[in-house]
């Protein structure tokens, strides 16, 4: 158990991958001078020394039971609580608390979730965070589209609700050699069913029979056997896609920088990570005509996510029309995170 009340506590558990991770490590270089701050983290996330070595640094297994006995040791030992990871703190105090909210599948009915495994232990973060509500003070989010969602599903007070969204460093050298490749396009992605690549796949694929144009890169890893070897199925029939698997950050940046557009048909989204990133490297959006786009861009080339069609059509429709604009809509707001943090 903590003595001292004077420190700050961020709950980065069940963080360890993915966007969420991306995300974290830019609010860690906001943070990185940060006073009396303990860090609570997966044991198996891997982060630069550099971000973390000025501050108290606690790793757990990534548990809800070990998250629960660390608060329950731990409950009156800060001043302030700051959650990373959706879930409130297990037990009401009268510390301040925040919690950055970045999971629309905790949020939305139809979630496009098919895993039974993966839907009940949804349900019971559900159920886990609308009885922990009462234990937060305010709730941060991305996006106009996400806080309306929290509003309407946890019955949270609008009022309560902080719009700050986090825009991550795509930082490069000047001097890069990278020659953007016309009609390439590239969507960065984990393989979860909700982030529709079969759709995707066979909409290119179909343009592609038609037009004999463009390039799609993908970074799918292996462990979706069954979507990788769709893709390679695809590839073996000629089709020109490129699948990087599970990349580093440097790599993802460079491929943004080679490619003309980015393309996003994920069937929900909290944030558009890769809209966000694409879009300040320079690409053009083929995005999914849901809320989460319209929160963060603008653009021409929308398409139904739901219809092979609709997809193929808006793939093709880029290769001719190349004066449609995109406008990136949200900007960082990182350092106002600090200031709750700090204040």
């Amino acid at each position: 158990m903590f003595k001292a009340n004077n420190n700050i506590l961020l709950d980065c558990l069940h963080v360890k991958e993915s966007g969420a991770k991306v995300l974290l490590i830019k609010l860690l270089e906001e943070l990185v001078n940060t006073k009396n701050l303990m860090i609570l983290l997966d044991q198996c996330i891997v982060l630069d020394e550099k971000l973390i070595e000025k501050h108290h640094i606690i790793r757990l297994k990534s548990s809800l039971l070990h998250r629960a006995y660390f608060y329950f040791k731990n409950n009156n030992s800060f001043c302030k609580i700051f959650t990373f990871n959706n879930l409130p703190p297990f037990f009401n105090s009268k510390t301040p608390s925040y919690v950055y909210f970045h999971n629309t599948l905790l949020l939305e009915k139809n979630n496009h979730i098919y895993s039974v495994k993966q839907k009940i232990i949804l349900r019971l973060k559900k159920i886990l965070i609308i009885r922990l509500k009462k234990n937060v003070d305010f709730w941060l989010v991305q996006t106009t589209h996400v806080s309306k969602l929290l509003v309407s599903a946890f019955e949270v007070k609008l009022d309560k609700v902080m719009l700050l969204p986090i825009i991550p460093n795509c930082e490069y050298s000047l001097n890069n050699n990278y020659k953007r490749v016309s009609n390439r396009m590239i969507y960065v992605s984990t393989g979860f069913e909700y982030k529709n690549h079969f759709r995707l796949i066979q909409a290119f694929c179909a343009s592609h029979t038609l037009h004999n144009r463009g390039t799609l890169v993908l970074t799918v890893d292996k462990k979706f056997e069954k979507l990788s070897k769709f893709i390679k199925s695809k590839i073996e029939l000629g089709f020109p896609i490129i699948n990087l698997g599970e990349v580093k950050r440097e790599k993802i940046i460079e491929e943004y920088l080679k490619s003309e557009f980015v393309i996003f048909p994920s069937l929900t989204e909290s944030f558009g990570l890769g809209i966000v990133e694409g879009l300040n490297l320079g690409c053009k959006l083929i995005g999914a005509n849901l809320p989460y786009t319209h929160s963060i861009a603008k653009t021409n080339y929308l398409f139904d996510p739901y219809c092979v069609d609709s997809i193929s059509e808006q793939i093709s429709k880029s290769f001719f029309n190349k004066q449609s604009e995109t406008l990136l809509t949200v900007i960082d707001k990182s350092k106002f995170i600090k200031y709750e943090i700090e204040k």
